[in-house]
């Protein structure tokens, strides 16, 4: 089986679309399909349809896979849930200002079930005025800091971590850019974020993330900032294709103006257009969703200047750098391989 067929079968089962595993496949199928589950971040998300893929035939190590995948992330996500709790408690005494975003944000915006929206760290925007006091009070909880980064665009994160013996460490990603490129770093401002942001009440009455239509443009942001090994995951997708649904007509239009101002249009309409081809079929709201998103983003003519030109020229300027490293490789054939394994790892 392809990974194409695994992707197929994956969104198929993600819209809850009851299928038989496909006959003829290898032994070793089932675990290339967990392989594939986990790099587009849904083995536990798949664990809520374990009951019908049992009974449609599918292999024991798959449904052992995602049901252990699901009661795992239970686990983890009662624990970030206390964590981001006190945290923003914390932050509310001391008046420090921050927003959650990305899957942490998502999970509870947008799943019944939070726990099925995997995440690996939880993400928060915060003012970078406020980075000292964000640490003080982060430290004082017992929370230890790495290292400031990226250095190679400048300083526009940190992370700290929470250890506990036992339990899986609790990770804050602070950030006080909205991407660490450097051509995408003001595309959202906190202030802007900041006006159109919703409580969050699973993770108490202080915590805040961004509204349905930012956070389209933050995954928007995202994925055109990603390295490739974060590009193209069905888990953040599917974000979007709940927040659209989210979203009427108006303020999509509201939201595309907006991503034309934000210079992102092209990425943008790139984005939903992929998000609606993968997961609107079947269904009578999908249809209307399709035709309200392409309708919008084809008619709509981005006149301002774009963004992924910066991604381009910081793109080129990596690839410069990298041939300092080839003499270290030798011959032809190596040098080509060298730098094909270098551009993987970046685009």
């Amino acid at each position: 089986m392809q990974n194409s067929e695994y992707t197929h079968l994956i969104t198929g089962l993600m819209k809850a679309q009851s299928m038989p595993w496909p006959e003829h496949q290898a032994d070793h199928s089932g675990a290339l399909f967990i392989e594939a589950a986990q790099q587009h971040g849904v083995l536990a998300f798949l664990s809520q349809f374990r009951e019908q893929l049992e009974k449609a035939g599918w292999p024991t190590l798959i449904l052992q896979g995602i049901a252990i995948a699901g009661e795992a992330t239970k686990q983890i996500q009662a624990r970030r849930e206390k964590a981001i709790t006190g945290v923003f408690r914390e932050f509310s005494k001391h008046n420090i200002d921050a927003l959650i975003f990305k899957g942490a944000a998502n999970a509870c915006l947008l799943y019944s079930h939070p726990h099925l929206r995997t995440h690996a760290d939880i993400d928060i925007l915060i003012r970078q005025t406020q980075f000292e006091q964000v640490k003080q009070s982060l430290r004082t909880m017992g929370y230890a800091f790495d290292n400031i980064l990226p250095t190679k665009y400048g300083p526009s994160q940190s992370t700290a971590m929470h250890k506990a013996p036992g339990e899986t460490p609790v990770t804050f990603d602070i950030h006080w850019k909205i991407n660490n490129r450097l051509a995408l770093a003001n595309t959202l401002e906190f202030d802007e974020l900041d006006r159109r942001a919703v409580h969050i009440e699973q993770y108490g009455s202080d915590a805040m993330g961004f509204s349905y239509a930012d956070a389209v443009l933050a995954a928007c942001i995202h994925e055109a900032g990603s390295l490739n090994s974060e590009k193209g995951k069905l888990m953040s997708l599917y974000d979007v294709y709940l927040l659209l649904h989210k979203l009427d007509a108006r303020q999509l239009q509201a939201l595309t103006t907006m991503a034309d101002e934000k210079q992102i249009g092209r990425l943008y309409r790139h984005y939903l257009q992929r998000c609606v081809a993968t997961f609107c079929r079947d269904t009578v709201e999908d249809t209307q969703l399709a035709e309200r998103v392409n309708g919008v983003v084809e008619t709509a003519d981005f006149q301002r200047g774009e963004l992924s030109a910066g991604l381009l020229a910081e793109n080129r300027s990596w690839l410069n750098n990298q041939w300092l490293d080839l003499r270290s490789v030798g011959g032809t054939m190596g040098k080509i391989e060298f730098m094909m394994a270098r551009l993987k790892q970046k685009l």
